[in-house]
């Protein structure tokens, strides 16, 4: 009883002192905050997030909060604003500003992953069209080799405008479908930058956490637990593949299923920075590579740069993780790791990546947020 009787005659000579408080506006609306200042005219309330001024004239009453209400509502603004300035100490303000930009990162690869997966729709339909056309000229061209120019002048010239016709939409298919798979690319970028970003926070956040002392956890409760929330929401946008794998040595060899027919045992490998094939696997994918192709140099995890020529896989599977339109390279030397080629980068910037060693298991989540599905 002597404590709050001295609270109140406190708070009775300290009129400048911030109270809790809910204004009813003559327009019926009610407005909740702490009234940072008050003259005849205006009431200034902070409203947690800023503060807004409020004529006199536009105010019906104002109901004084109780030291319990006034608790409660810091509490609320506590849990509800729990990254900003205000709330926090200078030390986790760095954290706060980091996660601020994650959700915005996050935002702008949802964004990117619905624009990327119509990308990848168009680019199939482009893809079957190329192969009807394909199928076409060739008919064309079988008919042209079998006909007599000076014999059926009028059926030989009409064939032949048919042929610069397909030959021509075949192209412009081919620059249309070549631009998508570009797109897609960047695309790629936004989405494997969020993915990056945000096992980086996860793994900072932690950090920060395990060093601070029980008390100072204490103080910031709000905002430790504002996080972990979020952070849980934030992880139900990835889907989790577990992978069985084969320890070769100090390898991980899991299967891969390519383009949904060739079966490949690949290396597990962060440090390629392609998903790397054999000359042999390129063969039975009908990839017809010719000695003239172009050259890339791939870096392989002990830093090694090789010769290889760039491919595109329609498609790349790892147990039920899959992707489509995945860039690759086919070796034009022999392979330096054991089984087929490598799982690189192309395809493991795509996917949160850790190991269960004791259950020989890779696990991979995938970026799939509920927006998309």
């Amino acid at each position: 009883m002597n404590k709050i009787f001295f609270f109140c005659l406190f708070m009775a000579l300290t009129p400048s002192l911030a109270f809790s408080d809910m204004v009813y506006l003559k327009n019926k609306s009610a407005i909740e905050g702490i009234i940072e200042k008050e003259d005849e005219n205006k009431v200034t309330l902070n409203m947690g997030y800023g503060n807004i001024a409020l004529e006199k004239k536009d105010i019906e009453y104002i109901d004084r909060y109780n030291l319990r209400e006034q608790a409660d509502l810091r509490n609320r603004w506590h849990s509800q604003y729990f990254t900003r300035p205000e709330f926090i100490p200078a030390y986790l303000q760095d954290i706060a500003i980091e996660f601020n930009r994650l959700e915005g990162l996050r935002d702008s690869a949802i964004k990117a992953k619905i624009e990327q997966d119509k990308a990848s729709e168009e680019i199939k339909r482009l893809e079957d069209e190329l192969k009807e056309l394909q199928a076409n000229l060739a008919g064309a061209s079988d008919k042209l080799t079998r006909l007599k120019p000076e014999d059926e002048q009028k059926e030989y010239n009409s064939l032949v405008e048919e042929f610069n016709a397909l030959v021509a939409k075949i192209k412009l298919l081919e620059y249309n479908k070549d631009a998508l798979q570009k797109q897609v690319g960047a695309l790629d970028k936004k989405t494997t930058e969020y993915i990056n970003d945000f096992n980086l926070f996860r793994k900072k956040f932690s950090d920060v956490y395990a060093a601070l002392g029980e008390e100072s956890k204490e103080q910031n409760r709000y905002f430790f637990k504002g996080i972990n929330k979020k952070l849980s929401e934030l992880d139900n946008d990835f889907t989790r593949h577990l992978i069985d794998y084969e320890p070769y040595g100090s390898h991980i060899v899991v299967e891969a299923l390519l383009n949904d027919w060739v079966k490949a045992h690949l290396v597990v490998d962060t440090g390629a920075s392609l998903v790397i094939i054999s000359q042999e696997i390129a063969d039975k994918l009908g990839l017809n590579i010719s000695k003239e192709e172009s050259s890339i140099l791939v870096t392989l995890a002990d830093g090694r740069e090789i010769k290889a020529t760039p491919v595109i896989l329609e498609s790349l599977k790892v147990k039920d993780a899959e992707l489509k339109h995945v860039r690759a390279a086919v070796l034009k030397s022999k392979a330096p790791a054991p089984e087929d080629g490598l799982l690189g980068m192309s395809f493991l910037e795509n996917f949160l990546v850790s190991l269960d060693v004791k259950a020989n298991r890779l696990i991979l989540e995938q970026f799939y947020p509920k927006e998309k599905r």
